[in-house]
């Protein structure tokens, strides 16, 4: 037994011990490339949305800036402007507004205004945009919401800000 003893080596004991610990860590190793493995995805998602309503908000302050004309229905709500850089589309006025469309055409999967293309689907890989504007007659201020959406229809960036015209807009009712 002694002659055991004066050879160099480690107990079993031992042996058992620094296999807890290496499994300990190479288990709290694994946890945190897990978690990291399913955050990535979120804040990717999130820089995209974020470039994408930054990109979206200069083009709609831009046009909204050099707005000629306003279109209102009978009530006075905004249906939308005349847009000197993306004309008017069919009936001859640029709406902002609904996803399908307006904001951004489903079957292409561009984001269109005046029915031309600003940003080609690519642009923002699975997300879509919705802008919404008022105009206040009174104040002569344009008020917008953009909201951008994931693949998966769930918010993920909204922006409100306001847009004074260079000159006060023509307004039109339209029927």
């Amino acid at each position: 037994m002694k002659e055991l003893r004066k050879k160099g080596g480690f107990t079993l004991v031992e042996s058992l011990c620094v296999l807890l610990v290496v499994l300990l860590v190479s288990f709290a190793i694994l946890s945190g490339m897990q978690f990291a493995a399913d955050i990535l995805p979120r804040s990717m998602s999130l820089s995209r949305a974020q470039v994408l309503c930054s990109t979206l908000k200069t083009v709609v302050s831009e046009e909204l800036r050099s707005a000629g004309t306003v279109y209102v229905d009978g009530e006075g709500e905004f249906l939308g402007i005349f847009s000197a850089h993306y004309g008017g589309g069919q009936e001859g006025i640029s709406r902002f507004g609904a996803v399908d469309g307006s904001g951004a055409d489903a079957d292409a999967g561009e984001i269109t205004l005046g029915g031309r293309r600003v940003l080609g689907s690519t642009a923002y890989a699975g997300a879509e945009a919705s802008v919404s504007v008022d105009y206040d007659r009174t104040e002569n201020c344009f008020t917008a919401v953009l909201t951008v959406f994931d693949g998966g229809g769930r918010e993920v960036k909204s922006v409100t800000f306001d847009v004074l015209p260079v000159e006060r807009p023509t307004v039109v009712t339209m029927p």
